[in-house]
């Protein structure tokens, strides 16, 4: 009797892994962890000239460290067509008032004086105006 109740406490103190003796194993499982939803960055595309031009728009005109990372990995042609675009908007449709009359206004003013350079830049979603 004395040898069955020493193998049993033995058994006991030796095997407590999954008997609820042991400290549980708190850890996430991993099918249950937060997926990440970010794609790769080898996949995401690279800004168009129109994505860098609408952010610097948005980061406006003295936020100059906003402005210089809206072109952050973008392809240097669209990088130089964004800059031409915003430097003709500075001088044409920004100059006078600072686009306070709102950012119709300023679609309306490219179109009018930068249309060669709003034509070179892709991704904008707006074109010269054509005159017949």
């Amino acid at each position: 009797m004395k040898a069955l109740l020493l193998a049993t406490v033995i058994a006991v103190a030796g095997c407590h892994q999954g008997n609820g003796l042991g400290a549980g194993d708190l850890s996430e499982p991993v099918d249950l962890s937060e997926p990440d939803l970010l794609p790769p960055v080898d996949m995401v595309p690279p800004p168009t000239c129109g994505k860098i031009v609408f952010c610097a728009f948005m980061c406006g005109t003295t936020n100059l460290t906003c402005v210089l990372g809206c072109g952050q990995s973008a392809p240097a042609a669209e990088v130089g067509a964004a800059l031409s675009l915003v430097g003709c908007a500075a001088q044409n449709c920004l100059a006078s008032d600072m686009g306070a009359g709102g950012m119709l206004q300023i679609l309306q003013c490219l179109q009018d004086k930068c249309p060669m350079q709003l034509n070179a830049c892709s991704g904008i979603g707006i074109g010269a105006r054509q005159s017949f």
